[in-house]
Formats: C-alpha cells, structure tokens, sequence
C-alpha cells in the first residue's frame, strides 16, 4: 500500500462518515479498507488475492457510495444542491473504477463541506 492509496481511503471514509453522520467505521461501508482494498486490487497488489476480485469489490464498493448519496440528497435543503449531488449519484452508477469514484467523492466533499 502507498501513501496515496492510504490518503485515497481516507478520503472515502471521511466521505461516508459524513454522509451516513457517524464516526463509527465498524458500520458496513464506511471503513478505509474498503477503498484501499479495491485499490490495490486494480493494481494487481498480490496481497489481496484472498479478497473478491477487483469487479466484485468495485461493485460493493459503488453501492456503497451509491446509498451515500441517498443519504446526503435528503440533507440538502435546496434543488440547486439536491440536483448536483444526484448528477454525481449518476456519475457513480456509470463509473468503472476506483479512481473515477475518488474524483466523484472529491467533488461530493467540496459540496458537501457544511455537512462537517
């Protein structure tokens, strides 16, 4: 694992955490290893070999960050950012891997950032 895959995960778990209001990362989804797991797993990372394979995990993956976006559309008070967050939901169901989702969820902090 590298320094970015670690930062990577760490900006997916801020992510849920924010999304699903929580700071506890036992929940299903909500943990680093999910992201950095999948990650290394593109990379072909021989580690993870006795973890799903790269698209089972993108798949679990991206349902996560899926129902994320449920969560932080029913926050939003205005249509301007409901519509937005649901472009980005959108662009998460047409993604296929790891690092689109990082830009999505990058993107998702920067409009989320008062939801801190």
């Amino acid at each position: 694992m590298t320094i970015e895959t670690y930062k990577n995960g760490m900006m997916y778990e801020n992510f849920m955490c924010r999304a699903f209001k929580t700071y506890d990362r036992s929940k299903s989804g909500i943990d680093i290893s999910y992201m950095r797991n999948l990650i290394d797993a593109e990379n072909g990372e021989g580690w993870v070999s006795h973890l799903p394979s790269a698209e089972k995990q993108f798949a679990k993956v991206n349902s996560y960050i899926q129902k994320a976006f449920d969560k932080l559309i029913k926050r939003r008070r205005t249509e301007e950012k409901k519509n937005e967050l649901l472009q980005l939901k959108e662009r998460t169901i047409n993604s296929r891997r790891s690092s689109e989702l990082l830009d999505i969820i990058e993107e998702a902090m920067e409009l989320t950032h008062d939801l801190e």
